[in-house]
């Protein structure tokens, strides 16, 4: 009986690795995958292509305490290139990297937050023999936009009931992560660059629906920083609806909001700083 080996990968997840100097500690969470060209280790049980997932651990360990004083990006690329030198009939080498945030104390020690309101960042690596494409973002910005949104005008079939809207808020979370021009890159630097000039033009932007103040946003986003070539969101928000005060004998500018937790809305969309020219920086 014939059958052919489509796509196969293995590695090892969730790598939580700490490590500590100069008094300031870094902490990670490392995934590792390595994707393709294995087809003897499936196919025959011949395990000569096949890394120990116990070495994609220590790797992960050693390449750490060498990068401590390092962007996670710089750790996240050299990772990514190690595997790929090792394990060379794979067609991809992916190390998704994820750095809490540690803040030190006055009184000594440090505590660890959530990267503010912007959730923790996410590095991902992936090597294609000498290729590298590197990926940095914040995994959740939580947004409220209290006007300056609209819907109309929209398609309609026999199961709509959507009504239209002049102007309406908008809340929701968003992931908000870039890819860099070159394999090199300190989200330090440039994600509060990317962070403020998307949640400037999104605030500001009189859309006419969601889709069209995140694709402003994101436009922005991209041409605000010169070393990196394209920026992705994947926008969240649940149902809501403003609940009827006057039937309690509630009169007031102010408004009270009930919300459900599912089902989600969701939106993605990825912006290239070159799209006028058709082509994709590499």
């Amino acid at each position: 009986m014939h059958a052919v080996l489509g796509m196969h990968c293995y590695g090892k997840s969730d790598i939580m690795l700490t490590g500590v100097t100069n008094g300031r500690i870094r902490e990670m969470i490392v995934s590792v995958e390595i994707v393709g060209g294995m087809e003897e280790v499936f196919r025959n049980g011949v395990n000569r292509d096949l890394l120990p997932t116990s070495s994609l651990e220590n790797a992960a360990a050693v390449l750490l305490h060498e990068h401590l004083q390092d962007p996670a990006e710089t750790f996240a690329v050299g990772l990514a290139r190690n595997f790929s030198a090792t394990c060379r009939t794979a067609s991809l080498c992916k190390v998704r990297i994820t750095e809490q945030f540690w803040s030190p104390e006055s009184h000594g020690g440090s505590t660890r937050g959530s990267g503010g309101s912007d959730g923790n960042i996410l590095i991902t690596a992936e090597s294609r023999g000498a290729q590298v494409t590197l990926h940095a973002g914040y995994q959740q910005i939580f947004l409220f936009k209290p006007g300056g949104t609209s819907f109309a005008g929209f398609l309609r079939d026999r199961f709509t009931d959507a009504t239209e809207a002049k102007d309406r808020p908008v809340r929701g979370t968003v992931s908000l992560a870039w890819r860099y021009s070159l394999p090199a890159g300190d989200h330090r630097v440039t994600g509060p660059l990317v962070r403020k000039a998307f949640l400037a033009a999104f605030m500001r932007h009189k859309g006419n629906s969601v889709q069209h103040s995140l694709h402003t946003a994101a436009v922005e986003a991209v041409h605000a920083v010169p070393d990196i070539c394209a920026v992705t969101l994947d926008y969240e928000s649940v149902d809501s609806s403003q609940v009827d005060l006057a039937r309690f004998d509630r009169s007031s500018s102010s408004s009270v909001v009930r919300s459900w937790p599912r089902p989600r809305h969701r939106i993605s969309l990825t912006v290239l700083a070159d799209a006028a020219t058709g082509g994709e920086k590499p």
